[in-house]
């Protein structure tokens, strides 16, 4: 599905591969679209179980996982408001980290206060 098509500076960050007809065809969201539901119903799932959306989610939720500040996130999606915290789905090891993290501060203050 992907490959590097060297092109101008100038030329969009994604572009689809030249044909005589046309150099440097940009890689539209209606494009992506039909090449995803392509993909996923090759995969064998239901037409609409995945959509350009869930990729939104999906980055989102990467970009945190990588330690991105939340607001580079914000910017990169273009979020104005707090709607990029919806798009957040921590892993089960992450949601995990907040019960572990209380449970040490507990031990801390108990062992305090049992001396």
């Amino acid at each position: 599905m992907l490959q590097l098509c060297p092109a101008p500076q100038d030329a969009p960050a994604f572009v689809l591969p030249t044909t005589p007809r046309r150099r440097f065809r940009p890689m539209t969201a209606s494009i992506l679209s039909r090449e995803l539901s392509r993909l996923v119903q090759q995969a064998g799932l239901p037409k609409g179980h995945h959509t350009l959306h869930d990729l939104r989610r999906g980055g989102y939720t990467l970009a945190f996982e990588a330690g991105v500040p939340r607001e580079l996130r914000k910017a990169h999606g273009d979020w104005k408001s707090d709607a990029d915290l919806l798009y957040l789905r921590p892993s089960v090891d992450q949601q995990l980290r907040v019960p572990a993290a209380m449970r040490h501060i507990i031990l801390q203050r108990t062992c305090l206060f049992s001396l």
